[in-house]
């Protein structure tokens, strides 16, 4: 799971121990991952809605007149039914406000809400009637959470306005602990790429466009590529068109990050084109691994040129190409690098971040705050 579905959970764990009643509005994927039926085991109250991706052309053309009805009749069935004190929004992208559903439906309420964004991209901007829909989201929430400073600065140039109500807290890692593994042998360097396999957002093409250089092809390196995603089937052809097949595996979804992903590895590789501040940053530094990032959202927040990683000045192929050199260079200094990592997320990392949002929740409830 990502940082915005990992805090909801958290959160809505919390929620449910203290003696709260929480119910969640859903699309219907028509499966459930193990932490939703946990939460639902717990009395998490599910109200899944109807989803149109995925469904072919002619399904999405037919039902298109009536899907702006069914979503907003779905998600304001559900207000209705449930009649919260309180709505938090988990939303992946910052302009997810800015979709018609959702800035009607804050317009119906008259509940206090919170929404929280995972990421925000840097480069693209609104329409202006759904910039100003934005400007009103943010402006009317009882507060807006964003995983890094970065996402905040760059969602008030693009809503063309303060964000007076903004918190940042870190995203909630993975582990509740992170065990010690020594450093692996470093005969052949190991790379490891943990995301989803979104190249859009995450940006595989350009790490492997760099490795496929042929200054690489004579260097011992080996990258791990972790994560499930829509772009699987093309990253992998990216691979075989590079001839990094000897050179590449792809490791699919880890299941225990420590064991599977940092006992063996030294390094992360991050060339993401947009992020909030990703969870496997965290889990990287935490278990003692430097990063090499491309400077977008929070990542040159954590990461210290030099220090506890390289940043790549942008999120293109020259930029990452200088920062992996960089790397390479200093490769007998990656492990020092690793403990302070280690160190500077130590000290960073909230290791509970829904313990502020549920702090922030129990008061804007108890003061009424719309």
């Amino acid at each position: 799971m990502g940082g915005s579905e990992v805090l909801w959970t958290r959160l809505a764990t919390k929620l449910i121990a203290n003696g709260d009643t929480v119910a969640a509005s859903l699309f219907n994927f028509g499966w459930s991952p193990q932490p939703l039926l946990e939460l639902e085991s717990l009395g998490l109250q599910v109200f899944r809605r109807p989803d149109q991706r995925g469904k072919s052309r002619v399904t999405r053309f037919c039902s298109n007149v009536a899907r702006h009805f069914l979503e907003d009749w779905f998600l304001y069935r559900t207000y209705k039914t449930v009649k919260p004190d309180i709505v938090f929004f988990s939303n992946g992208s910052c302009f997810d406000l800015s979709i018609p559903v959702y800035s009607r439906f804050i317009r119906k309420i008259n509940v206090p809400f919170l929404t929280y964004l995972a990421l925000n991209t840097e480069h693209e901007t609104l329409p202006y009637p759904r910039m100003l829909d934005l400007r009103y989201g943010f402006q009317s929430a009882a507060s807006v959470i964003f995983s890094s400073r970065r996402n905040l600065e760059t969602a008030e140039r693009q809503i063309a306005g303060n964000i007076d109500n903004a918190v940042t807290l870190t995203n909630p890692p993975t582990c509740t602990e992170y065990p010690e593994y020594p450093w692996p042998d470093q005969s052949i360097v190991r790379f490891a790429m943990v995301a989803r396999l979104n190249a859009k957002i995450k940006g595989q093409p350009l790490a492997l466009a760099v490795l496929a250089d042929e200054r690489w092809r004579k260097r011992e390196w080996h990258l791990d590529i972790f994560g499930k995603g829509p772009d699987e089937q093309y990253i992998r052809a990216l691979v075989e068109h590079y001839d990094l097949q000897d050179k590449v595996s792809f490791r699919g979804y880890a299941t225990d990050v420590g064991q599977e992903i940092w006992a063996e590895n030294h390094v992360l590789l991050m060339p993401s084109l947009y992020e909030g501040c990703p969870i496997s940053l965290y889990d990287a530094a935490l278990f003692g691994r430097p990063a090499i990032v491309s400077d977008v959202g929070g990542n040159a927040e954590f990461v210290l040129e030099g220090e506890n990683g390289f940043v790549a000045a942008a999120p293109s192929v020259p930029s990452f190409s200088d920062a992996l050199e960089r790397a390479w260079n200093a490769k007998g200094e990656l492990s020092k690098m690793g403990q302070v990592a280690l160190e500077r997320a130590s000290s960073i990392v909230d290791m509970a971040p829904e313990n502020i949002v549920y702090a922030q929740m129990q008061e804007i409830v108890k003061n009424g705050r719309r």
